[in-house]
């Protein structure tokens, strides 16, 4: 812009990056990162839990079970033997 590059935001995140990396070993930049992605990956994990949590007890409130009975008209769908022209 104006005959510049314009800064973003992600180019701030990448410039820190780039310092750090610089100034640090990079068996410690590795062993930093490992770690922040474990416990990313842990954070992750526990709020799938709550997310599924919440996911089934909202379906329960809502699903219902099918009463069949002798007599009953239902389709049988068979997906194997579909042909599509």
């Amino acid at each position: 812009m104006f005959g510049r590059r314009p800064r973003l935001p992600i180019d701030l995140v990448f410039d820190k990056a780039r310092d750090h990396a610089d100034s640090k070993n990079l068996s410690d930049y590795v062993d930093q990162l490992r770690e922040a992605m474990v416990k990313t990956r842990e954070i992750v994990d526990s709020h799938l839990k709550n997310a599924k949590k919440k996911q089934k007890k909202y379906y329960d409130q809502k699903a219902r079970a099918v009463q069949l009975a002798v007599g009953n008209c239902f389709v049988i769908l068979s997906f194997l033997n579909i042909e599509l022209h």
